[in-house]
C-alpha cells in the first residue's frame, strides 16, 4: 500500500470540531457596495505560498498576481470571491492592489494572534537601579588604550 499525502482527512476532522473558530471576517468596501468577506484561516501550504509571493523577485505585477491568488484562495463564500475579483477589476472601485495588501497584513495579524497591546514598556513597572552601576564601558576604554599603548 502506497502512502498518501496530504491533510484532507486531518482537514475534514478538524472542520468537524470547529469550523467557525477557523474564520476571520473583515469588511471590503468599494464605491458601489460593502461586504463582510469570510476568510479561512490558511494551511503550511497556503503560508509557504504567500512568504515565496512576497519574497518573488519576478517583478511587481507576478507579485501583485500572487498576492491576490492568495486572498481569493481564503475567502470562504463563491460570490465573495466573485466580489473580490470583480472589485479589483473594475476601474472605478475604488478599492485598488494597496487595499489588497492592508488587507492580507490585516488576515497575517490575525492569523498570527498578533491583536494590539500595551507596549511593553506601558505594561511593566520600569526596572529599579540596585546598586553601583557598572563601569564595564570604561574598563573596555582603559584595556584598549593601554593595547595601543604598549607595542
Amino acid at each position: 500500500m502506497s502512502k498518501v499525502f496530504g491533510s484532507a482527512a486531518r482537514g475534514a476532522a478538524m472542520r468537524e470540531q470547529g469550523a467557525e473558530d477557523d474564520i476571520e471576517v473583515l469588511t471590503i468596501e468599494t464605491t458601489d457596495e460593502t461586504r463582510d468577506v469570510k476568510f479561512r484561516y490558511p494551511g503550511t501550504g497556503q503560508m509557504a505560498y504567500l512568504a515565496l509571493a512576497m519574497a518573488s523577485d519576478e517583478g511587481d505585477l507576478v507579485q501583485a498576481g500572487q498576492l491576490i491568488n492568495f486572498v481569493a484562495n481564503m475567502i470562504v463564500d463563491d460570490e465573495d470571491v466573485r466580489f473580490f475579483r470583480r472589485s479589483i477589476l473594475e476601474f472605478d472601485s475604488g478599492f485598488e492592489l494597496e487595499d489588497v495588501q492592508d488587507l492580507v497584513e490585516e488576515l497575517l495579524t490575525r492569523w498570527g494572534g498578533d491583536r494590539p497591546t500595551q507596549s511593553s514598556a506601558a505594561s511593566s513597572p520600569q526596572r529599579q537601579a540596585t546598586g553601583k552601576r557598572s563601569t564595564g564601558g570604561a574598563r573596555a576604554k582603559a584595556a584598549a588604550s593601554s593595547r595601543s599603548t604598549s607595542r
